[in-house]
């Protein structure tokens, strides 16, 4: 079986071994992969396609069956702010993968409730982590282990603590090697 395109329309040729298929110069290529066709004539790719179908097939469901509630607000879910997630975040604990294939895990939520709570999931879990670091205003340098104040080290945005690891000086030396 040989699958071309004429324009906008697919064109499916079915022939046996003795014939011969004979095309235009116009047409595409006989052995055109079909993912090739698909995403040009829908301006999207097969797997793009797959993903929405089966958000709005899951969704559908849900409504059907009246469970188009956010699991962490409790109010409705419309299509488009729609989101699957686990209950238990998976991503923390040494069982990951059964947490994350068991359907009794699974809940809708809204995107932002959903990536808010996963947001906090790891601060929670970074913050505890360095509650090791900071003492009576005193900070733990991770290189040299010496505790000190605040000024000595320098500001960093994108830590929660707002400061680097490394004192000022530890860090000076390990940018001169």
């Amino acid at each position: 079986m040989g699958v071309w395109c004429k324009g906008n329309t697919l064109a499916c040729h079915a022939r046996n071994r003795s014939s011969t298929l004979r095309t235009p110069a116009i047409l595409y290529k006989y052995h055109m992969n079909y993912k090739e066709h698909f995403k040009k004539h829908n301006s999207i790719s097969v797997s793009t396609a797959n993903y929405r179908l089966m958000r709005s097939l899951i969704f559908n469901l849900a409504k059907e069956l009246n469970r188009d509630i956010c699991y962490r607000c409790k109010s409705k879910v419309n299509f488009a702010d729609f989101s699957i997630e686990h209950k238990i975040p998976w991503a923390w604990k040494n069982n990951s993968l059964d947490l994350f294939m068991d359907y009794k895990n699974i809940a809708i939520s809204h995107k932002t409730c959903n990536s808010g709570n996963v947001r906090n999931t790891k601060r929670r879990k970074l913050s505890q982590k360095n509650k090791r670091r900071f003492k009576n205003n005193l900070w733990k340098c991770s290189k040299c282990d010496d505790w000190k104040t605040k000024d000595c080290f320098h500001n960093n945005k994108s830590t929660i603590s707002g400061k680097e690891s490394m004192c000022k000086s530890c860090r000076r030396e390990y940018r001169s090697k």
